[in-house]
């Protein structure tokens, strides 16, 4: 079961935020885990993959406005975080303060995005594709899983980064081909980029992080284009890369 909700935040005090000694997504994150029961909570902090990913972007024209989207990848991840705080966030323009004292208001909340491993299967290989094109936008800083401090990431780190988190969380669709990825990255090539890079404190050291637009496009082969048409829509609800449940690694994508 993947699940994405999105709620709309209003700052009353955004010069708070500014203050915090910790970034905004790690404070929600710390808020989230306040709705979640402690046992589970204690599971979460064992995994080194959580099962759910959390962001927080600042809207672009009303400077209080935020959106806080967080996106489940398992049916149990599902039920202990997504439906507990959808419940739990019983009243629409309803106050929570966090620990750094930053005052939000919630203007709305939904899930925007739905989906099980099984249906992404059925779209994808059920039907004919014409998307010949993904352009990924990394809307917040990401650094992939085998980088190792490479500037740009490469069609094989985003599909060797997908893969793992599919096969880990996905129950009878696993992708166990053998050569996989590498098969993949040889179908797939990037194009264009427009980047930022954000140097990032990771586990106490200083990693060159990545934001932007990365444009890649697909051969011919049908077969590898409906796995990494799948894997692209996936990135959507995982996010990709280290510390997503901490706001890192964020994904939108657009297909032509």
């Amino acid at each position: 079961m993947l699940k994405i909700i999105e709620i709309v935040l209003k700052a009353k005090a955004d010069e708070e935020i500014q203050k915090a000694e910790k970034s905004l997504a790690s404070i929600m994150n710390d808020v989230l885990m306040q709705y979640v029961d402690d046992k589970y909570r204690e599971y979460l902090s064992m995994q080194m993959i959580k099962p759910y990913t959390q962001y927080i972007i600042k809207d672009i024209e009303a400077e209080d406005i935020y959106y806080w989207r967080i996106a489940t990848l398992s049916q149990e991840a599902t039920e202990n975080i997504a439906y507990r705080l959808m419940d739990k966030l019983t009243k629409e323009n309803c106050e929570f303060i966090t620990a750094d004292k930053i005052i939000f208001q919630i203007e709305k909340k939904s899930y925007i995005h739905s989906a099980t491993y099984k249906q992404l299967v059925t779209k994808y290989f059920t039907r004919r594709l014409k998307s010949s094109y993904i352009e990924f936008n990394f809307l917040t800083p990401t650094l992939l899983f085998g980088e190792e401090d490479k500037m740009i990431c490469q069609p094989h780190d985003i599909i060797m980064n997908l893969v793992a988190i599919w096969n880990l969380f996905a129950i009878d669709e696993k992708l166990y081909e053998q050569d996989l990825i590498e098969n993949l990255a040889q179908e797939i090539q990037l194009d264009d980029y427009e980047v930022i890079l954000r140097p990032q404190l990771i586990n106490g050291k200083k990693r060159p992080t990545f934001q932007g637009k990365c444009r890649f496009s697909l051969k011919n082969n049908i077969m590898a284009n409906k796995i990494i048409l799948m894997l692209a829509e996936f990135s959507q609800y995982t996010s990709i890369g280290v510390n997503t449940h901490l706001g890192m690694g964020a994904i939108q994508i657009k297909l032509n």
